[in-house]
């Protein structure tokens, strides 16, 4: 147990945490009892409208009341400060009346950030001042702070926040609270603490004769899961789970419940209410219940909960825990259950609760557990228990998953688990939580837990990390607020290789049982050994490696001067560091090192890579440490931008460019860079803001006025991207670089970190601007008017040898073609390159007269190639890549007499390639892709004529026919939609839901069909966002946009696409025929009357797009003949709706 002083030092510091997207900052809270008494601030959440009961000192007018439901934590109202000026006052309220003891004081605040002095303060009671610091990470991006062990003995209390700050810095306050607590320092009762475990996969692993073995001893499973502490098992069970060959359903279920109260372990069910997996991204009605009205639904559900208790009763089984509904944060039993209709689901969790409660056992007691995944996600589940209190659903325990890898911080689940015990005066279990102890498979398919979720978490994959996760969630449980931890469930810790998800299909968690490949117990299984208060000491066993610093050759890296550092019961605080000395060798050898650093206080050391690029970043005052301006530019509205001196708001350093400005505005901020070496650069540069920018773009401008630029999304403060802009052509020195903004009033950003680094030098011309001959000693080509004739379709061709590489043409050549293309072929290759594309060139230059352009078809040395593929990693794991043919270098360029030259990279209108692939390929899987520097593919299309693929680009590069083969491991080769899927994934049509997994039984969300039809039309979004729950940052933010804007989907107002939602199947015949439009430029003729025994049920908004659908062959039924309207589509069927669409 931990001191009272030291508890109180603990309690007062805060920490802000900036691990890349990593973490939230938080503030450390030792456990301390908390009774659940009524909150003593009056208009806590200024619901009033007004500041009634509060006063405000200091700076006039910098406080009002914002009456914006987004802007609010909860309700619709909050504090919001703001000033134009340097600015303090004092937010503030005193309470009377107040019964002698120990109170707490919490309050929540969100801001941008910058403040100078930003407490939560009591003072006036026993003669002292107490405060906890705040600091304010971005809008919206609200966190909880308190104030602790305030002891009042002359019944009263002044509450508030003290705030400082430079002009033009805000935030919000809401939802005071000032509550009585009971001093209790004693952490969860070991007696009652759950050490828990889910099997219920055991009997499918017995089935297959698979054993289990404990120090070399066969033994059954429960005997050794007990011997090393457990005491707890979780079951599910699924109504009739045909997937899982019947495992899992009633009568399984309590075969096993019988053998664990045997066994002399307690027990919980899960009821999921399906006939298979149930999660967030899936909550399907068992197949029995899908055509009951919504009475009959509830009675169901009644009526099975009540037949499967009573059967366990029955055998002296009965549970002493039932879980209604796994996982449920999006409700569950869809459409009827979903979360969008609260009323609803809430009656179905009654009837689950109603039939435990009427069937427990006299002098039994059965705890109700609601259980949602994303355990550190303090705002989800606030919002979803405050609809169960509203809507009075009775339940006893708030169940959580927490995966250390998906749902957080450590901190975070500590948080949330402390504000919902405290809250809700609910216990708190982790219904499920896991890590792996290998990163070895034991089957042939691929583990859901990797070298990507083991570095986000930090802890290698061992045996022994294993046994510090499991030990470290369990005793962040037992430290909940008031005791109120109940313990923790460790999900499927003996699912070993041989039993898959499903029939047929392979195990992705054998990697994180608790057993090896061969059944053996691991050391990690003495982790259930664990009880309350068995680990007294507070102690550090994590220290978070920190984000890597890049620097240019000789340069100097400004190191960070804090480390994020893990406690044993899931507190995260920042401590200083002392790094080791790093020598001038390796500062000036190109790649990458490690620099270890000294933790004040810790044993632990913290790392930091450091990469040292080969050439110099060219770019002056890159991280504007000068102070100034200095070396840049800054055009249009010149106030808005200005450099804010502030290691927190900085990526690096102590300065950074910071833009805001209190109307709309626009501006450049731009750098001229001269001297350069003729060659290839990339630019880089790290943004972070609030969003909601209207233009954002990083820029590079050569002297011929042609610009690359890249989109960028702030999405929050100090959340710190980078972006690049690659393949930068440099011939005559000189390029400009910088930002192009524009802004709606008070939206605000930061730029840091600039590099502008040359990648390749320019190649040796070895072209031959003479006239003199057809071919010069390089492979080029020398083209003359007379060498241009007209084919049997029309098209002016050249036709050249097939190992040309280079094409050189005089200057006019656009006046010769009168507006035609011209197109180049060789017998593998052809390119068909539109007049404008010339004339475009010409006006690169100035006196052309006596100019000669340039078409390089420069194909790639197989060394060459798979070393760029295999710097992306796209040829491995369930990818597989195969080269189809030569991989082309292409390149335009215009070059006059005075040997200036300019490279056409982006083109105003598209070019025609066509390369003919080896004859061994896969045509479904074939595609023409572009190959970026780093290896990684983008699909450009590929129709097949005549033996050749055909795609439009818009730019030139890298490209090669490529034969991209991508599986899932939830999609079996025998699976009706395997080979669909499999060619939509390999074109970068359709993503899976992980790497490894595509989930095709799933619905599919509005905005990921919205993504799909964009994809697949290669749309491009040219029209704002005009929906407010379609946030700038959000993946389907652009797809949206476009489809929007090409009259694919509508919202569901004005202002609501509702992105997440589900789309059913009439929802996306209407999508998919609009997109049909769009493809064939034409309107699809009705058709007739559907042939679907359901027809009738087809809303007369969605009848006529389904029937000319239903002609083209767009869409079929489902079985039975019915096409269920209403009804989810599934990944899969939208998969194969995209695929028609595409052979049209």
């Amino acid at each position: 147990m931990i001191v009272l002083a030291r508890k109180w030092m603990i309690t007062l510091m805060v920490f802000s945490i900036a691990l890349t997207t990593m973490f939230a900052a938080g503030v450390y809270e030792e456990a301390s009892a908390a009774v659940v008494n009524p909150n003593l601030i009056k208009n806590s959440g200024f619901e009033s409208g007004n500041l009634t009961n509060w006063s405000v000192s200091g700076t006039e007018n910098a406080v009002v009341i914002k009456n914006v439901e987004a802007d609010a934590h909860s309700g619709s109202h909050a504090i919001n400060y703001w000033f134009k000026t340097p600015y303090a006052f004092k937010l503030k309220q005193t309470i009377t009346g107040l019964e002698n003891g120990t109170y707490e004081l919490k309050a929540w605040a969100s801001g941008g950030g910058g403040d100078t002095k930003l407490k939560l303060f009591v003072e006036g009671f026993d003669g002292e001042t107490r405060s906890t610091d705040a600091v304010n990470t971005g809008w919206n991006k609200w966190i909880q702070y308190s104030v602790t062990d305030i002891e009042v003995t002359g019944g009263h209390v002044t509450i508030g926040f003290d705030v400082e700050a430079p002009g033009d810095v805000w935030g919000y306050f809401d939802d005071f609270e000032l509550v009585k607590v009971s001093s209790n320092e004693e952490p969860s009762e070991p007696e009652e603490f759950i050490k828990g475990v889910d099997i219920s996969t055991l009997q499918a692993i017995e089935a297959k004769g698979i054993k289990y073995y404990d120090g070399g001893v066969e033994k059954d499973l429960l005997t050794i899961l007990k011997d090393h502490g457990v005491n707890y098992v979780r079951l599910r069970v699924w109504n009739n789970p045909v997937e899982a060959e019947g495992f899992n359903d009633k009568a399984h279920l309590i075969a096993l419940a019988e053998r664990v109260k045997a066994a002399g372990m307690k027990l919980l069910v899960d009821f999921h209410y399906s006939d298979f997996w149930a999660d967030p991204g899936k909550q399907v009605k068992p197949k029995a219940w899908e055509d009951l009205a919504f009475t009959d639904l509830k009675q169901a559900v009644y009526d099975y909960t009540k037949e499967v208790m009573n059967e366990l009763k029955a055998v002296s089984a009965y549970p002493d825990m039932v879980q209604i509904g796994n996982e449920i944060n999006n409700g569950m039993m869809h459409p009827e259950g979903s979360v969008s209709n609260f009323v609803q689901l809430a009656e179905l969790l009654k009837e689950g609760v109603k039939a435990v409660r009427d069937t427990t056992p006299v002098n039994h007691t059965t705890k109700i557990v609601i259980h949602l995944a994303e355990g550190g996600d303090n705002r989800k589940f606030q919002s979803f228990f405050d609809e169960v209190e509203n809507h009075d659903v009775d339940y006893d325990v708030i169940g959580m998953s927490y995966y250390p890898y998906w749902h957080g911080t450590f901190q975070q689940l500590k948080t949330n688990m402390d504000d919902m015990a405290a809250r809700y005066g609910k216990q708190i279990v982790v219904a499920e939580t896991a890590y792996p102890f290998t990163l070895d498979n034991g089957d042939q398919q691929g583990n859901i837990a990797g070298a990507d979720q083991v570095r986000i978490t930090g802890f290698t994959a061992t045996p022994e990390n294993q046994k510090l996760v499991t030990e470290t969630v369990m005793n962040t449980v037992a430290h909940v607020e008031g005791g109120k931890g109940l313990g923790v469930f460790y999900w499927e810790p003996a699912w070993l290789p041989g039993v898959g998800w499903k029939v047929g299909e392979g195990n992705g968690w054998e990697n994180q049982a608790m057993f090896d490949f061969e059944g053996n117990a691991l050391n990690s299984l003495d982790a259930f050994k664990f009880t309350p208060g068995s680990i007294p000491e507070l102690s550090p066993i994590l220290v978070y490696a920190l984000p890597g610093i890049t620097i240019a050759k000789g340069g100097t890296p400004t190191m960070p001067s804090k480390a994020n550092v893990l406690y044993n019961e899931g507190s995260i605080f920042q401590t200083n560091v002392v790094w080791d000395n790093i020598t001038e060798e390796q500062l000036n050898t190109p790649g990458t090192f490690t620099v270890n650093g000294t933790v004040v206080g810790l044993s632990q050391k913290a790392t930091i890579e450091i990469t040292v690029l080969a050439n110099p970043n060219m770019v002056k005052n890159p991280g504007f440490e000068n102070g100034d301006l200095t070396d840049w530019t800054v055009t249009g509205t010149t106030a808005a931008g200005k450099i804010h001196e502030s290691t927190g708001n900085s990526h690096s350093g102590s300065h950074a460019f910071n833009y805001w400005y209190g109307s709309p505005y626009a501006y450049q901020l731009k750098q001229t860079i001269t001297g350069l070496e003729a060659g290839t650069y990339v630019l880089k540069a790290w943004s972070s803001g609030g969003g909601g920018d209207t233009r954002l773009k990083l820029f590079a401008e050569n002297t011929g006025g042609t610009t690359l630029s890249k989109d960028m999304v702030n999405t929050g403060y100090n959340v710190w991207k980078q972006y690049a802009i690659e393949n930068i052509q440099v011939n005559d020195g000189q390029l400009t670089i910088g930002f192009d903004v524009e802004a709606p009033k008070d939206i605000w950003g930061y730029f840091d970190d600039i590099e502008l680094v040359q990648v390749a030098k320019a190649p040796t011309d070895t072209g031959n601007s003479s006239n003199s001959g057809s071919t010069n000693e390089s492979g080029g080509v020398i083209v003359t008017p007379d060498q241009i004739s007209k084919t049997e379709d029309g098209i002016r061709t050249v036709e050249l040898p097939a190992n040309t590489s280079e094409v050189i043409l005089p200057s006019g050549i656009y006046d010769q073609l009168k507006n035609e293309p011209l197109k180049f072929d060789t017998g593998n290759l052809s390119i068909e390159i539109p007049s404008e594309l010339f004339k475009e060139l010409q006006s690169k230059l100035p006196n052309v007269e006596k100019s000669t352009i340039t078409l390089k078809l420069l194909p790639l040395e197989e060394a060459k190639t798979k070393e760029i593929l295999s710097q992306s990693g796209e040829n491995r794991g369930n990818t597989q890549v195969k080269v189809a043919g030569q991989v082309y270098d292409f390149k335009l360029s215009i070059k006059n007499e005075a040997g200036n030259e300019t490279v056409l990279s982006q083109f105003s209108k598209s070019i025609t390639i066509r390369l003919k692939p080896d004859s061994t390929i896969n045509s479904q899987n074939a595609g023409i892709y572009y190959i970026a520097d780093d290896g990684r593919l983008e699909y450009v299309g590929g129709k097949w004529i005549n033996g050749e693929l055909v795609a439009q680009i818009e730019h030139f590069s890298l490209y090669a026919v490529l034969e991209v083969t991508k599986q899932y491991d939830d999609v079996a080769a025998g699976y009706w939609a395997h080979d669909i899927i499999a060619q939509l994934a390999g074109k970068q049509i359709v993503q899976g839901t992980t790497a490894a997994t595509f989930e095709p039984r799933n619905s599919i969300s509005r905005a990921e069909f919205a993504a799909l039809l964009v994809r697949a039309l290669k749309l491009k979004g040219q029209t704002e966002n005009i929906f407010n729950d379609v946030p700038a940052g959000a993946w389907y933010a652009d797809e949206v946009s476009a489809a929007y804007g090409a009259g694919i989907v509508k919202g569901r107002s004005a202002s609501l696409f509702d992105p997440k939602a589900p789309i059913t199947r009439q929802e996306m015949a209407i999508m998919l025929m609009k997109a049909y439009s769009i493809k064939t430029g034409a309107t699809a003729a009705p058709g007739e009357a559907v042939p679907f025994v359901d027809a009738d049920k087809i809303d007369e908004w969605a009848i006529s797009s389904i029937q000319s659908a239903h002609k083209l062959g767009l869409i079929q039924g489902r079985e039975q003949n019915r096409f269920a309207p209403d009804v989810y589509m599934t990944r899969a069927e939208a998969a194969q709706a995209i695929n028609r669409l595409l052979m049209i």
